[in-house]
């Protein structure tokens, strides 16, 4: 799952909302993965035995030190449910914990908006809904050199899209039809 997103994430040419969609379908993955540990742990640990059975390694305990101040030990009958314990369980919540903490949802409405900047999405925008998006897209008000006549641009950026037979596909080919002069 983090292999795939990694890589791809990491493309050149990626486009934002297919970027954002990878991310959602991954920290749900995560979340189910969550949830169902217990039987994703049991799969998992069976391939590790075979091929720990096969180079001749044996199954054994962690040494774990009678006073531990820095982490919790996690006392187990056996090597299984030790693994299972000190490291699947804490790795797939530091992975969560990650992906909530670097796709917040604060930063996804923020991508939302400014998505919603995409021709094929503002041509679709009623009129009413673009202070909705002045608003949503108030996270960029440093960058924007007159953000307070953003709502006027984006009621002129969707004029020009609304009856447009052509439209951009992706942010690249959107900005390249944006003129900076126009649309500051």
């Amino acid at each position: 799952t983090l292999r795939e997103i990694t890589i791809k994430l990491q493309l050149r040419d990626i486009d934002i909302r297919y970027a954002y969609s990878l991310v959602a379908s991954v920290k749900n993955e995560i979340n189910l993965l969550s949830t169902e540990v217990d039987d994703y742990y049991d799969l998992w640990y069976t391939e590790i035995k075979e091929l720990a059975d096969k180079i001749g390694t044996d199954e054994t305990m962690r040494r774990v030190p009678k006073a531990n101040i820095y982490r919790a030990t996690h006392p187990a009958e056996n090597p299984k449910i030790d693994f299972k314990r000190a490291i699947v369980i804490p790795f797939i919540n530091e992975v969560k914990q990650q992906l909530s903490e670097r796709f917040s949802e604060s930063s996804v409405m923020a991508v939302q908006a400014f998505m919603s900047l995409m021709p094929l999405v503002i041509g679709q925008v009623k009129v009413k809904e673009i202070p909705d998006i002045v608003d949503q897209l108030s996270v960029y008000k440093p960058d924007v050199p007159r953000f307070q006549s953003l709502q006027n641009e984006l009621q002129n950026w969707r004029g020009r899209w609304i009856t447009c037979e052509e439209q951009p596909k992706t942010m690249i080919d959107a900005l390249k039809s944006c003129s900076k002069h126009q649309y500051p």
